[in-house]
């Protein structure tokens, strides 16, 4: 039926770990209309695929800010 079979078709999942704790994990999140998600450029990422007819728009960019004193 050309229909994917993913279950986390769409989402993005973040991939965490904390080598002094010998631990590791991941966080999905489906995103949804009006979602604007922000996080740290180092936190390792991916994306899966999007499959609809629905437009969707995704944008990147880093910010760097400097706190004055």
């Amino acid at each position: 039926d050309g229909k994917s079979n993913m279950t986390c078709r769409g989402q993005i999942e973040f991939i965490y770990s904390n080598d002094q704790l010998g631990s590791n994990g991941t966080h999905k999140i489906i995103p949804k209309t009006g979602d604007i998600l922000l996080f740290d450029a180092r936190l390792k990422h991916c994306v899966y695929p999007f499959t609809s007819d629905v437009e969707r728009i995704s944008m990147s960019f880093n910010v760097n800010v400097n706190f004055m004193e």
